[in-house]
């Protein structure tokens, strides 16, 4: 073979080492850019605070909120508790004024703010004079940033209104009468000393 020939045969094989470089260079660089968007894509959509990619990620759905039940009263303090809805760390109780259907929604207790239990006591609710009053409850589960269906209303819980007992009122009315004539009798031992010069 001339010597042509083999300059001309290692300068071929050298140009296609050459382009396989140059195509493999880029590509592999190409490949690392997209899958480091993909990746940077994938954790802010997954941790985004605005909400605005909660679809993207499906697995991290949480259930819907379950019915609130099993109310008990004591005074003006109601307990009740719920089902745990799928994937749910917290929930967010809420609460309706049925009648008179003017008075304040604002929980208390342990229901106020996040919840990480299935249950919890509304304490303190307000009066409606001596009218009883009614209220529905609410639970919305929530896991980070996603939140699930609002539950159902719940049935009706009844709060009586204040009473005051007979005995209450006996009780009232000779600690009354108690201070007046304590008073009466102070008065007349006072007016009693000052005509006799004591």
């Amino acid at each position: 073979m001339s010597t042509a020939a083999r300059t001309s045969g290692r300068g071929r094989r050298t140009g296609l080492r050459h382009a396989r470089w140059v195509i493999t260079l880029p590509g592999a660089v190409a490949a690392a850019t997209l899958l480091s968007v993909v990746a940077v894509y994938a954790f802010f959509a997954y941790t985004d605070s605005s909400n605005a990619h909660t679809a993207a990620a499906q697995g991290g759905s949480v259930g819907a909120g379950q019915t609130p039940g099993g109310f008990s009263t004591s005074g003006r303090d109601v307990t009740f508790s719920w089902s745990g809805a799928s994937n749910a760390l917290m929930y967010t109780v809420a609460r309706s004024n049925v009648s008179p259907g003017s008075l304040s929604t604002t929980l208390h207790g342990s229901c106020a703010g996040s919840v990480s239990a299935t249950s919890c006591t509304d304490a303190g609710l307000p009066e409606n004079g001596t009218a009883a009053t009614t209220w529905t409850y609410t639970d919305t589960p929530s896991r980070y940033n996603w939140d699930g269906a609002t539950s159902s209303v719940s049935a009706q819980v009844s709060i009586p209104g204040p009473t005051l007992s007979l005995a209450a009122l006996a009780a009232v009315a000779k600690g009354f009468l108690s201070r007046l004539g304590q008073e009466k009798t102070t008065k007349g031992v006072q007016e009693l000393s000052h005509h006799d010069g004591i």
